[in-house]
């Protein structure tokens, strides 16, 4: 296929596909929600089938440097001293942020925060164990909680 031509595909994708950013099952066009029945194909962007296609590596790399990128943001914003921790403890903060989402973390977490804030760690990683993250995923919680606890990689 000549350039021309892709490039004319792809503006005839684009205006037959539409762009979604979220989501959504290609037989309704509704946006996936949980608890949502999906008739037809998972679907997301310009008409990516994410069950018969998935993503390349490549392309989940970008995603996550992208959302790397936003919990940095976001951590920034809401609770910006997070930047004066070491590096472990900095690791242990971005990652819980990345898998409980930096408002969730930030709102409901917040006598853990105080503690890391105030240099009580042994109290904040002591709140990681007694939580409902610790009973869902007890490895990666424990890892939090390590790194919280000794400030540095072991």
């Amino acid at each position: 296929m000549t350039p021309d031509l892709r490039a004319r595909l792809r503006t005839e994708l684009i205006g037959h596909e539409g762009l979604v950013t979220r989501a959504y099952d290609d037989a309704t066009g509704r946006v996936i929600q949980p608890g949502t029945t999906v008739r037809g194909w998972v679907t997301v962007g310009y008409g990516r089938n994410l069950v018969g296609k998935g993503l390349t590596v490549r392309e989940s790399d970008y995603l996550l440097s992208n959302d790397i990128a936003d919990v940095e943001r976001e951590l920034d914003a809401r609770i910006a001293w997070w930047r004066s921790l070491d590096d472990a403890r900095m690791l242990a903060i971005a990652e819980m942020a990345f898998q409980l989402g930096a408002a969730n973390l930030t709102a409901k977490w917040p006598n853990f925060l105080r503690a890391v804030q105030t240099g009580d760690y042994r109290r904040a990683a002591a709140i990681i164990r007694a939580s409902l993250l610790a009973r869902q995923v007890p490895s990666r919680a424990e890892g939090y909680a390590r790194l919280i606890e000794a400030g540095r990689f072991t």
